[in-house]
């Protein structure tokens, strides 16, 4: 950040020294990165748009420049597609968005270190997720999973025919059905503080996950909201911002997709409450959809998307 301030660059050797793009070992240049994250992230929660985030600290770059790293810092997983030399996330231009955000705020060196010892903890967790990523694909040693894997081994959940449901102690489960008199086809559990829907497709080959979270995020647009596809803490998700209405007033809402395929199925969960908060790491929601189990020839119908549910389940 010094050698920025004084020159307006960053030499080779400083970006060698500060080990951008290592994201699986805590780098000066990831607790650089997550302390912009933290923020942009203040300045989404008073209501900036990213295309004004991007206005007010773009600096040099262009404002397209500028808007596609503020959503790529918020983990819009787009730019990871992006060729190295056409990439706008570079140290140069997170070092520089950073220096214009502590400047924005016109703060000193006291309270710069305050915030770069917060994201410190934010790199740090990051870390540890993404060491843990290879676990969390399923296949790696945890779910979903097919029923078939497990055999006896479904013990300890409830069965709702198509899926087998871990439920933590104090949680509520509710049904979803199609329509009035239609059939159970999704289950929602509610927590104190967050809650989990789940629901099972029977798989399609033009509908995997890859595909789905795409079409969440352009549908959660169409509708005026905002939405990017992140790493989780169960693989990649869509993580959006909502609008609803609340009592009459329009308001919105924090919600995350998450999802897995397996074979013959694509299992889906919409966490929403504190579990969807932009900062929240994990939380039971993850926990029990990647234990989940997907029964995907219950009450099977070839006609029918969705796998079906029994209600009331069994215990």
């Amino acid at each position: 950040m010094r050698e920025f301030e004084r020159s307006g660059v960053l030499s080779p050797a400083a970006q060698e020294a500060a080990g951008f793009g290592e994201w699986s070992r805590l780098t000066p240049a990831g607790i650089l990165f997550g302390e912009l994250k933290l923020e942009v992230l203040a300045r989404q929660e008073a209501g900036e748009a990213a295309e004004g985030i991007a206005g007010r600290l773009g600096g040099s770059l262009t404002g397209d420049a500028a808007t596609r790293l503020v959503r790529a810092v918020m983990g819009d997983m787009r730019e990871v597609g992006v060729p190295a030399e056409q990439s706008v996330v570079t140290l140069q231009n997170v070092v520089a968005m950073l220096s214009a955000a502590w400047a924005d705020d016109g703060i000193g060196d006291a309270d710069i270190d305050l915030r770069l010892a917060a994201a410190e903890d934010l790199a740090s967790d990051s870390v540890r997720l993404m060491a843990g990523a290879a676990e969390l694909r399923r296949g790696g040693g945890v779910g979903p999973w097919d029923i078939g894997e497990l055999g006896d081994a479904v013990a300890g959940r409830v069965d709702l025919g198509g899926l087998l449901v871990p439920v933590p102690a104090g949680i509520r489960l509710d049904p979803v059905a199609a329509g009035a008199d239609g059939p159970v086809v999704a289950i929602t559990l509610f927590g104190e503080t967050s809650a989990l829907q789940l629901q099972a497709y029977r798989a399609r080959p033009e509908r995997p996950w890859d595909v789905v979270r795409g079409q969440l995020c352009r549908s959660v647009t169409a509708y005026g909201g905002s939405a990017a596809e992140c790493a989780g803490p169960a693989g990649l998700e869509v993580r959006a911002l909502q609008p609803v209405v609340s009592e009459g007033s329009p308001q919105t809402m924090n919600v995350r997709f998450v999802g897995c395929d397996g074979p013959g199925w694509l299992l889906r969960g919409t966490v929403s409450g504190q579990g969807a908060e932009p900062e929240s790491f994990g939380s039971w929601p993850y926990e029990v959809f990647r234990e989940t189990v997907v029964n995907a020839e219950f009450a099977h119908v070839a006609t029918t998307d969705f796998i079906p549910l029994r209600w009331p389940p069994e215990r």
